[in-house]
């Protein structure tokens, strides 16, 4: 496979990277979660575990010498990061045990649909990007929303 470090400054833009990572931030989770439901009580915290290991490698590419937009690139993708381990030891917390349970449900999940999906607003579309919260489905459409830096990422600013 890529090197993570080839992959966030190799040739693909900051969005890509982003939605990728929270693409497989969502897997991740799932993942652990359908563990803990066949009986991997340590599943999640396991996850937890390798999510910390990822932001420590996150941490020490921001000690190398990067550009500008690289930099930003890090900046957003650990506080992303941070946000995703916060609400996994969240899910630990509350016993969340399923992807079924609303502690699970309420989060802003990415996935990327390779069969097809109906989304809230009535399309159906496939080989593409689908935002969920709760029973809401819309297709993250790729509005280019900037290399921006993020201070903090809350519940309310999900």
């Amino acid at each position: 496979g890529i090197v993570r470090k080839d992959w966030f400054f190799g040739p693909y833009c900051a969005q890509s990277i982003l939605a990728v990572d929270q693409i497989m931030w969502t897997t991740c989770a799932e993942i652990a979660l359908n563990h803990i439901e066949g009986g991997d009580e340590n599943a999640m915290k396991a996850n937890i575990e390798f999510s910390n290991k990822q932001l420590e490698h996150s941490v020490g590419l921001v000690r190398l010498d990067l550009s500008k937009l690289q930099r930003v690139l890090m900046g957003a993708l650990i506080v992303l990061d941070v946000h995703g381990i916060t609400v996994l030891d969240n899910l630990v917390t509350s016993s969340c045990r399923s992807t079924n349970d609303f502690d699970w449900s309420k989060q802003l999940r990415y996935y990327w649909a390779v069969d097809e999906v109906t989304t809230s607003d009535g399309n159906r579309v496939s080989d593409d990007c689908i935002v969920r919260q709760t029973i809401a489905a819309f297709r993250y459409s790729f509005e280019y929303l900037g290399n921006t830096p993020r201070l903090v990422v809350t519940p309310l600013t999900d």
